[in-house]
């Protein structure tokens, strides 16, 4: 509405100005010594207007003339850099379905282009992993490593030793983890791979050695830290025994609330039987047995030879009262009983075990104790029974 008033007010003075033009159109004169001008004075008007346009146009002209090199140079870059990101685009989809020489040849070309040129790289690095060209590769990585800045190279780092990984080059990978847990010492993903590594290299002693800074980075839920912590130390026991070192020692070094963990206990004296220390064997048990119920450290006391074997088979007698079907103490008392020469309460024991459970540990005990008896059908029998449970299982 205001713009159909604006055009009538318009229109109106327009047929006015003509109106008053064609009544007395008045004239300019315009005079410079001998020389004189005239002209209607409505061409005057139209000549000044016309006059101003132009020189405002040549001003604005001249203006921008002076920034265009500038602005040229601006356009070129910008398409440039879209030229790169469609071409980047081209290449992470060619990656996707498996056209890894199109897709190196796309991203290589475009990554000087790039905001982050790291990210096309790694990228490249990736497809000549695909292709085998691991020269290539590599230097691919290199690139990234030089375009990327100080706070990409953790990152970097362990995008590095999972294409590292990839290829089975798990020592590379391990540097490079190693590398960066130094600059970094509590990167949970960093500390993660490498506790993988040393556990399929079976390197215990840089895996308890990673324990630490696990604990403090939060890697893992307590119970699978102190497993992985528990698997780490079995490990370094089972290498200082087959170097045939003295454990004793070891075992001594690790803390109270290690020294209580049944799991190493058992292989502690498992090790410490190997060695022929019963002794020391029987001791570590009863120390826990007296505080704790335990069977696999129940059916460990059964094999050792202490100090006082009537002893010890009384002590275990009188944990009959809490667990009298128990078929790993019956086997353990059976065993004892055999240690003290007890044949008639031996046999009895390991009968009424294999009451409860046919394992077949217990059957080659018993078929063992008959045979010195004197029973040798009975003893072949339960051999034979030991066998049966053995194939069934």
């Amino acid at each position: 509405m205001m713009r159909l008033i604006l055009f009538f007010i318009l229109l109106l003075a327009t047929v006015w100005i003509g109106v008053s033009i064609a009544h007395d159109p008045g004239y300019l004169l315009l005079v410079h010594g001998k020389l004189a001008i005239e002209m209607p004075l409505w061409f005057a008007g139209v000549m000044l207007i016309v006059i101003v346009a132009l020189t405002s146009f040549l001003l604005r002209l001249v203006y921008h003339s002076r920034h265009l090199r500038r602005r040229l140079r601006r356009w070129r870059e910008c398409h440039r850099k879209q030229r790169a990101v469609d071409l980047s685009q081209q290449g992470i989809l060619a990656m996707g379905a498996g056209y890894w020489q199109q897709a190196e040849k796309w991203l290589s070309k475009s990554a000087k282009n790039m905001e982050h040129p790291a990210v096309n790289y790694l990228a490249c690095a990736f497809c000549m992993q695909e292709l085998k060209q691991i020269g290539k590769r590599d230097e691919y990585l290199q690139l990234a490593r030089s375009a990327s800045n100080a706070t990409q190279h953790v990152m970097l780092s362990i995008i590095e030793a999972k294409i590292y990984l990839a290829n089975n080059q798990r020592e590379q990978a391990i540097a490079r983890l190693q590398q960066c847990l130094h600059n970094k010492p509590r990167r949970s993903q960093v500390l993660s791979l490498l506790a993988e590594q040393y556990i399929a290299l079976k390197d215990w002693q840089h895996l308890h050695q990673l324990i630490p800074n696990m604990r403090l980075a939060n890697t893992m839920p307590p119970k699978e830290l102190q497993a992985l912590e528990i698997q780490a130390l079995k490990g370094l026991m089972n290498t200082q025994s087959e170097k045939g070192e003295d454990i004793r020692q070891f075992f001594a070094t690790l803390s109270r609330q290690l020294r209580q963990e049944p799991t190493l206990i058992a292989c502690y004296v498992k090790h410490l039987l190997a060695q022929e220390q019963h002794h020391e064997a029987s001791d570590v048990l009863k120390r826990y047995l007296n505080r704790h119920w335990n069977e696999t450290l129940i059916e460990l006391l059964g094999l050792t030879h202490g100090p006082d074997p009537g002893a010890d088979l009384k002590l275990a007698e009188s944990w009959l009262k809490k667990h009298p079907t128990n078929p790993t103490l019956l086997l353990c008392l059976g065993r004892l009983a055999i240690i003290n020469q007890l044949w008639g309460k031996a046999r009895n024991y390991l009968e009424n075990s294999l009451h409860y459970a046919q394992k077949p540990e217990t059957y080659v005990e018993l078929a063992q104790l008959l045979e010195q008896l004197g029973e040798h059908e009975r003893a072949v029998a339960y051999y034979r029974d030991a066998a049966h449970v053995i194939r069934s299982s």
